[in-house]
């Protein structure tokens, strides 16, 4: 596939620099599921404080629910995994609401969500456990600590 947009990354998870029109994947997905996902990953700066963000676009639309979004970084396939569990879920008809803890996401430990904004839209953070399965902002440290970060703004 060309892309006229190539990004100049060079990073091998990048779907750009693959050579992937990134544009039309996302309105294929769109169309085939109603929504799509895709991730940013990059040198830490103040708008992405951990380096990562993946998030969803086209759930108001498709289940009148909010997207989510990470900010943990973690392989495509697992940022995949747990939005898809997420989604699969709200097709079945349940409702995800702020600051509430979610089971049967990851093995052994629920993720919390939180209220965040992405792009001026409200969205639900997800917040992934340390390794002793702690979510609570003051129980976390280093970049789990981070995935509070700028989430206060609402």
């Amino acid at each position: 596939m060309s892309n006229e947009n190539k990004c100049e990354c060079d990073k091998p998870e990048c779907a750009a620099c693959q050579g992937v029109d990134v544009e039309q994947w996302q309105q294929e997905q769109e169309e085939k599921h109603g929504w799509y996902s895709h991730l940013v990953s990059d040198e830490p700066r103040p708008e992405l404080p951990t380096g990562f963000n993946a998030h969803t676009h086209g759930l108001p639309d498709k289940y009148d629910h909010p997207d989510f979004e990470l900010v943990i970084g973690l392989p495509q396939q697992v940022v995949g995994s747990i939005f898809w569990s997420l989604v699969n879920r709200i097709a079945g008809g349940e409702r995800f609401e702020p600051d509430q803890e979610v089971s049967e996401i990851i093995q052994k430990f629920n993720i919390k969500l939180i209220p965040a904004i992405l792009d001026d839209e409200e969205v639900l953070r997800i917040i992934l456990p340390n390794a002793d399965g702690k979510l609570n902002e003051n129980e976390l440290h280093g970049n789990f600590a981070m995935q509070y970060h700028h989430a206060e703004e609402l």
